[in-house]
């Protein structure tokens, strides 16, 4: 088992210490040295969310430096701005639909609009994967928010095309049994994001980790009988 996806912050536009052209080249450059010492790859999504009349420049940058994958935020650009992307022919890369600013329209439970309406919306716009939080992370969602929300992205639409749910907010070595042994499916992908810090700020081991304790979930094995030698039983 491996990464499969790694994704800009959503506040990663383009600032003095990290310009967009800059970071799309080195990862570029990072992506074809991991392929050429390993065989393998990874998706790598380029926040390219920013001013209108640049975004298919962006998104072209994006494609033309070898990269596979681009991030929108698609309640600040809007929904008819994530489905011209998903609908133009010369961007045949995944969207990763990124949910920031979500709480001011769907946060408080007496009025605004429900977060399983957006986030059927960013499938209906043509999104490849959509953020929709996790059970126990950082904000206030349950487990029957985010089930119902994978439900949204997996129910049968006529002949629009079902999205991946990314679980995210929260996400840590620690987190990820809780999650995957309440939603009923593997078909999602778990972002990690300061919990790949988890160990003392190393990287390596933290996705090592989360990695092992995805395994280790799938399998129903308790940490308690894993392996010392392991990443995950050193941390509990």
């Amino acid at each position: 088992m491996r990464p499969h996806l790694v994704k800009d912050d959503e506040k990663f536009a383009s600032t003095s210490y990290s310009k967009f052209l800059d970071r799309v080249r080195s990862a570029s450059k990072a992506l074809d040295k991991i392929y050429n010492e390993t065989g393998r790859t990874a998706l790598y999504a380029v926040n390219v969310t920013g001013r209108l009349c640049e975004l298919k420049k962006r998104i072209l940058a994006v494609i033309n430096e070898g990269l596979n994958a681009i991030l929108i935020s698609y309640i600040t650009l809007g929904f008819s701005v994530l489905r011209f992307i998903a609908e133009d022919k010369d961007i045949q890369v995944p969207i990763f639909a990124h949910r920031v600013m979500h709480g001011v329209l769907s946060r408080y439970s007496d009025h605004g609009i429900d977060f399983g309406v957006l986030v059927k919306l960013a499938r209906l716009a043509g999104a490849d994967i959509v953020q929709i939080g996790s059970i126990r992370g950082e904000h206030v969602e349950t487990k029957i928010d985010i089930v119902r929300r994978i439900a949204i992205l997996f129910q049968k639409l006529s002949n629009i095309k079902k999205s991946l749910p990314a679980i995210t907010s929260g996400i840590t070595p620690k987190t990820i049994p809780y999650n995957l042994n309440r939603i009923n499916t593997t078909d999602v992908i778990f972002i990690l994001g300061r919990g790949a810090y988890f160990d003392a700020g190393r990287v390596a081991t933290g996705v090592k980790a989360a990695l092992q304790a995805i395994d280790v979930a799938i399998k129903g094995i308790s940490f308690k009988n894993l392996p010392k030698n392991t990443t995950h039983s050193k941390r509990h």
